[in-house]
């Protein structure tokens, strides 16, 4: 009996020591701004019943059989984070009807972390979000306009690059997609999500879109200075 009372407590005394497996990993959180969320659905298949009556006479048998098929989708939520010169463009896979992605609001600040490919995400709910990056694009510095210097520790506003001859050296080109929100790269560069308004350099540029679940659009364009542009990027959904 002694020997019993000794080995429960010292049993009592290691569980009670061992850190709690089931206590939730200290996250490292951090604060970055919410450029965009758009919500996207891929095929999945289709599921079906059928049914039916048959007869037989003889060797030979009679029957008419009908059914019916239901086309599923797989229901994604895509959000765009901007944090520490990144853009990170990251999916939630929205697994049942009743699920609701995170609730933020574009522009404003949202407190997320990073563990290895995974991106979570607090919710302005107080709910977190697991999401997947799919993609982690570096900004794109805005070089000055030609014939100034950039004053030493300072940063040259965007508007700066915008003069009036530099602004007359370029064209301005319209991109939509169908469906909409799909991303747009100009010259291999992720520039934004349609539809966007564009102003490119004089000279031939490539304009690709590109939308999960849905083949890529390509185009090579020439600008002119001060022409406008208007392309409209119908994608086919993969097979």
């Amino acid at each position: 009996m002694r020997r019993l009372m000794i080995t429960l407590l010292t049993l009592s005394f290691c569980l009670s020591a061992a850190p709690s497996s089931a206590k939730e990993k200290e996250r490292q959180w951090q604060t970055g701004k919410v450029l965009d969320t758009n919500r996207n659905s891929v095929y999945a298949g289709e599921i079906g019943s059928a049914n039916g009556t048959s007869t037989t006479s003889g060797n030979t048998t009679y029957g008419n059989a009908n059914g019916s098929s239901t086309a599923m989708y797989k229901v994604y939520e895509t959000y765009m984070i901007e944090a520490g010169g990144y853009v990170y463009v990251c999916q939630e896979r929205l697994k049942w009807k009743w699920s609701k992605p995170a609730q933020l609001t574009v522009n404003g600040p949202v407190q997320f972390a990073i563990e290895k490919d995974n991106l979570f995400i607090k919710s302005e709910d107080g709910s977190e979000h697991e999401t997947k990056i799919i993609k982690k694009v570096a900004k794109r510095q805005e070089s000055p306009a030609e014939g100034t210097q950039p004053q030493k520790g300072k940063t040259v506003p965007a508007s700066s690059t915008d003069s009036t001859q530099g602004a007359a050296t370029k064209g301005i080109v319209t991109v939509n997609s169908s469906p909409d929100g799909a991303d747009i790269y100009a010259d291999g560069s992720f520039v934004g999500n349609a539809s966007a308004v564009l102003k490119l350099s004089e000279g031939k540029h490539n304009i690709r879109v590109s939308l999960t679940g849905y083949k890529d659009w390509s185009r090579d364009i020439s600008v002119l200075a001060g022409s406008e542009v208007k392309l409209v990027a119908t994608l086919d959904k993969l097979n």
